[in-house]
């Protein structure tokens, strides 16, 4: 990703490669290019096959239609980053609710971020 010359001052824009696997994606607006590119990587890490609320698999009738994202940050600075894709209905839902995940997902974001921490830990002990 790269930012872009010539915009208002104090804004940047955004633009995403093919492939780019940046770990900026998991920071930046959900908003266009940004949300399309989140979502094939999800894909392509293989966690795009269900809906990460309802869990029922996509199909021809259910698509992606929406992407949930929960973002933590540790003490030390860590920024851990959850991020799933919707069904429709699920995504009409979480805008309904003020795009805000349920709480399932913060559940399930949080566990993620503990996990991250621990294995972020050096390993204790004499081997």
């Amino acid at each position: 990703m790269k930012s872009h010359q010539g915009v208002p001052h104090g804004q940047k824009t955004w633009s995403v490669r093919e492939g780019s696997g940046c770990p900026m994606l998991s920071v930046l607006p959900l908003r266009g290019a940004i949300s399309k590119a989140l979502g094939d990587e999800l894909i392509r890490a293989g966690c795009g096959d269900h809906c990460g609320e309802c869990e029922k698999p996509f199909t021809a009738a259910r698509k992606a239609r929406g992407i949930g994202r929960v973002t933590h940050l540790d003490l030390s600075g860590a920024i851990y980053c959850t991020a799933w894709l919707l069904c429709g209905h699920c995504t009409a839902i979480m805008r309904a609710n003020g795009n805000k995940v349920s709480h399932k997902l913060l559940v399930e974001a949080r566990e993620a971020a503990k996990a991250g921490m621990v294995m972020a830990m050096p390993a204790g002990g004499h081997a």
